[in-house]
């Protein structure tokens, strides 16, 4: 989960880095949802961590 949080941030490092505002990765809704992603994941079920990095590609792709 650690590893979401991380990616989470260096993708919106790199995007602050280009001059977008962190306003808009806000309005994005990621960080609302990795927050709560350790009551969405349970130890079973490990896969969906791979959902979150799509996410978090897909809607970082909306603002490059």
């Amino acid at each position: 989960m650690m590893e979401v949080i991380l990616y989470l941030y260096n993708k919106a490092k790199a995007v602050v880095l280009k001059g977008i505002p962190i306003s808009e990765i806000v309005e994005l809704g990621l960080f609302e949802r990795v927050t709560k992603m350790k009551y969405d994941v349970g130890n079973d079920n490990l896969d969906m961590l791979d959902e979150y990095y799509s996410e978090i590609d897909k809607a970082f792709e909306k603002i490059n």
